[in-house]
């Protein structure tokens, strides 16, 4: 696995996985129905088995004490792990400072852990002293080492620039929908202006047929897939991304993207292509 580093100075893979759905009777790809319990979690061992390392997780998931679960039981050197949660802004009103702690401990109890690698603010909302309050208790729970890094998602270029105007302390991350067009590259350039490292997520939708043509022919060459070669195109851009998937062979050929380069001129293709200046 690769790794960036952050502005904080802790590093973080480059690919990992998205977990909303996961554990939620996703049982087609159980083979012969030989599931961790009696629901079908087998998407997250198969996670674990093909490599995967960096789990996107969030209290709205509802869904990170199997998480946790699945994970404990494979036996993972912790520090090989890159666990993710998200306070559930938008999901609970008013969100207070004492709120904040409470989700980072259920998250800590679900997940079997006894820290965060990340922990993220899940959307902006109106209210700025909430806002406030929820990014100092991240930022004081990263004191207590309870939390590795904090971060935002889904935030704009100007959400960004209120946030860093109030707080000394800048967040690792942004965690952004990344798809063709990309109608918040405008808040991707501002992130790597500015030293936060972006994150996409949905990042194989959206792909015209066009688009895919293209990125297969690409792929001849190394005998890859679209998907891969999208991924490694984005890898080549500094983006870290959480592509989401529950099928076992999809999840391993997400994250197979490291034995080949993209040259300049593919970039170029690929950029034009998905309309990226």
């Amino acid at each position: 696995m690769e790794y960036f580093k952050l502005n904080d100075g802790n590093k973080i893979p480059v690919i990992g996985i998205g977990t909303n759905t996961f554990g939620k009777q996703n049982r087609e790809f159980c083979e012969n129905g030989n599931c961790i319990n009696d629901h079908s979690f087998c998407e997250i061992k198969s996670a674990l088995d093909n490599g995967y390392r960096y789990f996107d997780c969030a209290i709205s998931y509802e869904n990170e004490d199997i998480i946790g679960k699945v994970i404990s039981e494979f036996k993972i050197d912790r520090s090989e792990l890159f666990l993710s949660s998200k306070v559930p802004t938008r999901h609970y009103e008013n969100v207070t400072y004492d709120d904040v702690f409470k989700f980072v401990s259920k998250s800590l109890k679900d997940l079997r852990t006894t820290y965060m690698d990340l922990y993220l603010i899940h959307h902006y909302v109106d209210d700025k002293e909430q806002m406030k309050n929820v990014y100092q208790a991240l930022l004081d729970l990263k004191k207590e080492g309870i939390i590795k890094s904090v971060g935002v998602s889904s935030f704009t270029k100007e959400q960004l620039t209120w946030l860093l105007e109030e707080f000394d302390e800048k967040p690792a991350i942004n965690q952004l929908m990344l798809n063709p067009g990309m109608k918040s590259l405008e808040d991707i350039e501002y992130c790597i202006e500015n030293d936060i490292q972006p994150v996409g997520y949905s990042v194989l939708k959206n792909i015209s047929d066009t688009s895919r043509i293209i990125l297969n022919a690409i792929g001849a060459n190394y005998d890859k897939s679209w998907h891969q070669v999208l991924l490694r195109f984005y890898f080549q851009m500094n983006m870290v991304t959480i592509p989401k998937s529950h099928n076992p062979v999809h999840q391993l050929n997400n994250i197979s993207i490291f034995d080949f380069k993209l040259n300049e001129v593919e970039m170029g293709i690929i950029r034009k292509a998905l309309y990226i200046r």
